[in-house]
């Protein structure tokens, strides 16, 4: 391959980085996985290195995105965020360090507030059954789950 061909496949693939982490930010292991559907290893990594050049690419960044999207709108547990950035291609040291201050019985019970709306018309125990589950799939402790579905339930109107 000579070197026209080589700048224009990176220009190719860095127009295509571009408008990845323009639409969310993402890990340099998840933009190596798109990009390979499309280019080359030399060509992809040509394109990582310019994305780290103009501050594009930064997994730090895209960890603490990550955290906060996941700890916000539908939250769910620091093990199970740390899957899914570990999944993501974060190492696991800094994967542990960014999920540190996560507090899993205020996202429980944050949780659990929301989902009790749904569930509020059903018995005690059924309740309770249901609310288990749903904070079981998000990734949460049975003590935490514990905690979190008796405070919920204490603040429905009976």
């Amino acid at each position: 391959m000579n070197e026209t061909t080589t700048t224009i496949l990176v220009e190719g693939a860095s127009q295509k980085a571009r408008n990845l982490v323009n639409y969310r930010l993402r890990s340099e292991s998840e933009l190596r996985t798109r990009l390979s559907q499309h280019f080359d290893d030399a060509t992809i990594d040509a394109t990582i290195s310019q994305m780290y050049r103009e501050g594009l690419l930064d997994d730090t960044r895209f960890a603490y995105w990550f955290v906060e999207t996941k700890t916000h709108s539908r939250p769910i547990s620091a093990t199970m965020i740390r899957q899914q950035l570990l999944r993501a291609g974060i190492n696991s040291d800094l994967a542990k360090s960014i999920t540190a201050d996560v507090n899993d019985q205020k996202n429980a019970l944050q949780v659990a507030i929301k989902r009790s709306r749904a569930t509020s018309h059903l018995p005690k125990r059924d309740f309770h059954h249901k609310m288990q589950q749903y904070l079981t799939r998000r990734g949460f402790s049975f003590e935490v789950i514990r905690t979190a579905v008796e405070e919920s339930w204490g603040l429905l109107p009976h």
